[in-house]
């Protein structure tokens, strides 16, 4: 399905997670508790739909007029009034209607509720000015996205770029707005102790279509290089880049807002990828928009006393938007995925993958071997709504049978799975076993020569490797195990564990020299984590992201601080080689 998808009807898609962010807040296991603090406080919203972008070549590259912003802001708003009780002297709404007359030089609406670059910067200082602290805010833009040449060089370099939203005069001479700008503008808010959500439908992508086709993407095809009097530092910027340095924040690889700090942010898409428009019975949506209102819609209509989290809603969205662009549109989330969405409080967030197909005995998981799934991985399925997952009961349990970059196909277990039946796209699996032939560690017979040395090591063998789920053999002296275990698994990768004269563990290579970044340590759980780390980053380290690969384009990494070699400067050892 391209990006001129056409659906008769609303379809019940079910979600996919990618977790991002741990969750940040203090749990609750009371929903209502959250309910009753959220009506203490207000709630706001700063809505902003562009769908007429005036004529003009100010600029080296031109947008064009979509469709779908300004219904999707107008039912937001309808929807929020009705189901979050949102007062309409709090909200800020900034749109740019299209008129009947296609020569027409400017919007519908009056000047001072377009979205301007002025206008937008009002409506978030408006709203940072007159709420008080412990209000819920929630910032939604539908529009066009861009990428430019950043006017921030100090710290984005001079070869950054900037990604921003449109507003309606960018074509004739108005201002971008900043992703570092917002970024201030959020964290004033925060500062004063707002609550803040804020959902993007835009895209900054360098390979977006644009022209005169009715599939319509939101952004343009290349970086806007042009600088005009209006891109200029204002007071306004610069106040914002003071925010910025007094709070010690800096940018997350292209993107500032991803770097959240104290707010959750939900994009259409990542970074290379397009936020689709959609027609549903004749009626354009932006696609992140049309499944956020009917999911919300959904789960207020039928369960209106049980909030859902971030982290809930933002997996029901991403299946349903990936499931209809075929995986070309993948939303992005960032913050604590265990807060109530447009609340206060939340529990603690699970980890989870999900179902995104069943077949007779089968099922497809969202997870592949870049979140260091492998083969003979075991999970436990879950219905979608889980909160819970340690006082709940699995639907079924499968083991995988295959693994790719991104996905795995798991079988079935026979005899434990009562409920398989119930098993659907949308069910929630959460890892409940490594096999065991993943890496091998095992103690040479030299590794100790004194009572203390023989002391850690006993206590090392008597640990309760299973505690780890781990993926790591249980250990073996190498009188019983030279290269194969007892079910004659080929490992991934073997270690020698050696003592040394602290009675500290040190992992060495099978050809017995030190790893310089392992750290040595006395205590066996502590060595045992450290050593299923170095299991998973086994399973991932040969992952090649070529031009056919599903991985092309879906991550980035950015190191931070330092790492310290175990050995002095001298030493040489390439980590790619563990």
């Amino acid at each position: 399905m391209n990006a001129g998808t056409t659906l008769s009807s609303p379809q019940q898609l079910s979600p996919v997670f990618y977790p991002l962010c741990p969750p940040r807040l203090p749990a609750t296991d009371s929903c209502i508790s959250s309910i009753m603090a959220a009506r203490e406080s207000k709630r706001w919203m700063i809505l902003i739909g562009i769908n007429f972008y005036a004529g003009g070549n100010a600029r080296d590259h031109h947008y064009y007029n979509l469709r779908g912003c300004v219904d999707d802001i107008n039912t937001l708003e309808d929807c929020f009034t009705r189901y979050f009780s949102v007062e309409k002297t709090c909200i800020k709404k900034l749109t740019a209607s299209a008129p009947d007359n296609v020569d027409a030089e400017e919007p519908v609406e009056d000047i001072d509720q377009r979205p301007t670059y002025e206008n937008m910067v009002a409506a978030f200082q408006s709203v940072t000015k007159n709420a008080r602290s412990g209000d819920l805010v929630y910032i939604h833009y539908s529009g066009h996205g861009g990428k430019v040449s950043t006017t921030y060089k100090h710290a984005n370099g001079k070869k950054r770029t900037d990604e921003a939203l449109v507003p309606t005069d960018i074509n004739t001479g108005g201002r971008y707005l900043r992703d570092w700008e917002i970024k201030g503008l959020l964290s004033e808010m925060i500062a004063n102790g707002l609550i803040v959500t804020i959902a993007l439908d835009c895209c900054h992508s360098g390979g977006c279509t644009r022209g005169n086709s009715r599939h319509l993407v939101r952004g343009i095809g290349k970086v806007d290089t042009t600088v005009l009097p209006s891109d200029k530092l204002s007071d306004v910027t610069l106040k914002n880049l003071t925010t910025l340095t007094r709070c010690g924040l800096s940018r997350n690889g292209e993107s500032w807002l991803l770097e959240s700090e104290g707010y959750e942010l939900i994009a259409a898409c990542r970074q290379n990828e397009e936020a689709n428009e959609l027609e549903v019975e004749d009626k354009s949506h932006g696609a992140f928009t049309y499944w956020l209102l009917e999911e919300i819609k959904k789960k207020m209509e039928n369960k209106p006393d049980v909030n859902t989290t971030h982290g809930l809603l933002f997996d029901t969205i991403s299946h349903s938007i990936r499931a209809t662009f075929q995986k070309v549109q993948t939303p992005v989330f960032a913050g604590n995925a265990g807060r109530y969405f447009f609340g206060k409080e939340g529990f603690q967030h699970n980890d989870s993958f999900v179902v995104e197909t069943v077949n007779d005995n089968s099922v497809t998981i969202n997870t592949g071997k870049a979140h260091t799934g492998c083969v003979d991985t075991e999970y436990a399925i879950f219905p979608s709504d889980t909160k819970e997952f340690e006082k709940s009961n699995p639907l079924a349990r499968v083991i995988v049978k295959e693994a790719k970059d991104l996905w795995v196909k798991a079988q079935i277990i026979e005899g434990h799975s009562p409920e398989w039946g119930d098993v659907k796209p949308g069910c929630r699996a959460i890892l409940s076993a490594r096999p065991n032939h993943l890496t091998r560690v095992k103690i040479p017979r030299h590794a100790y020569r004194n009572s203390n040395q023989n002391n850690a090591v006993e206590r090392l063998c008597n640990a309760d490797w299973k505690e780890f789920s781990t993926g790591v053999a249980p250990l073996v002296h190498e009188t019983n195990d030279l290269g194969l275990n007892n079910n004659n698994h080929i490992y991934c990768a073997t270690y020698n564990v050696m003592v040394n004269e602290h009675g500290e563990y040190e992992l060495w290579t099978e050809g017995m020299k030190l790893i310089p970044y392992f750290p040595p340590c006395g205590d066996p759980k502590i060595f045992l984590r450290n050593v299923t780390l170095l299991s998973q980053y086994n399973i991932v380290k040969n992952l090649r992201p070529e031009s056919v690969s599903e991985l092309k384009g879906k991550f980035s990494f950015r190191v931070k601080g330092k790492l310290t070699p175990i050995l002095d400067a001298s030493a040489r050892y390439n980590p790619l080689e563990l």
